[in-house]
């Protein structure tokens, strides 16, 4: 899907380009004047967050979180966008319909005069906002898995915390990433003014403030692991010291009947109490047993 749009007075075109196809490909090449190079760059679903030049083009290429629930073995990771400042035009490209895509066009839109180094500081905020947003989420996630985890038996609950895991080491990386090339952009444009550069500074404390949540939230997952396959552990156990218990507890009637029901002489056996002694017994010395067991907290 490639959108072009008209720019303000003063103002180039900007495109939006989301899996944009050969015909819409050649389109950019020509009409937008966005290198061949550089929209492969831009379409590399593993490309690194970087800035890159080819002659008057500048390609930013940003990594921003991407959920997907339904990914069983991937629900969090990162999708590549890509901001394309050619002589012709501003395009933002990427391969999936994402959130940031839309913010950044509605910021376009909605700022005709802005510079394009407004547009990327821009675009950086959003990406740290994307970030520090699904962090918050991994974290409520996690908080309740921990409550199912009290009362779970099974591995399903610790498979979902792994994937929270995982996903917080995508996010980690991307934003890594990120902090080295807002830092390379820093040193590498003295005569940038002073004024974006401030913008570009208020950005990498924001991506630098998201990359400590998300580091935060790996580690204290990380610590919690263990503890949790453990509580899984002793769920267990307390199962089955409880289906122990029950099965001695039913034994013992079941080992009286078996001595009654012996062909040889027996006490009492001839009597016509004897069925009625032998349940009440039975169920006395269960009772009996049951008690001492839930004294020592076995049952």
């Amino acid at each position: 899907m490639l959108e072009v749009h008209e720019g303000g007075p003063g103002q180039l075109p900007w495109a939006v380009a989301i899996a944009p196809d050969e015909a819409e490909t050649r389109r950019l090449i020509a009409d937008l004047r966005a290198p061949a190079s550089l929209l492969e760059h831009a379409l590399d679903r593993d490309e690194l967050p970087r800035l890159d030049r080819d002659g008057d083009t500048v390609l930013a290429v940003l990594r921003v979180p991407h959920r997907n629930p339904r990914d069983e073995t991937r629900p969090y990771g990162t999708e590549v966008v890509a901001v394309l400042l050619t002589a012709a035009a501003t395009v933002i490209v990427a391969r999936e319909e994402l959130a940031i895509v839309r913010q950044l066009g509605e910021w376009i839109h909605g700022q005709p005069g802005a510079s394009r180094e407004r547009l990327l500081s821009r675009a950086l905020h959003l990406v740290a906002a994307a970030f520090m947003a699904e962090v918050r989420h991994v974290d409520v996630v996690v908080d309740r898995l921990e409550d199912r985890l009290q009362r779970s038996m099974e591995n399903r609950e610790v498979l979902a915390l792994l994937k929270c895991q995982k996903g917080l080491v995508f996010f980690s990386t991307a934003l890594e990433s990120t902090v080295l090339a807002i830092e390379r952009l820093l040193h590498a444009a003295p005569k940038m003014q002073q004024e974006d550069q401030e913008l570009f500074a208020d950005a990498l404390v924001e991506i630098r403030q998201a990359l400590s949540m998300s580091r935060m939230s790996a580690n204290v997952l990380g610590e919690m692991m263990d503890a949790f396959a453990s509580i899984i552990s002793n769920n267990l156990n307390v199962v089955m010291k409880l289906l122990a218990s029950i099965t001695i507890v039913l034994t013992l009637p079941a080992t009286v009947a078996s001595f009654y029901g012996m062909n040889v002489g027996l006490p009492g056996a001839r009597s016509p109490l004897a069925f009625v002694g032998l349940v009440g017994g039975s169920i006395v010395v269960s009772i009996a047993v049951a008690l001492v067991f839930r004294r020592r907290r076995w049952l």
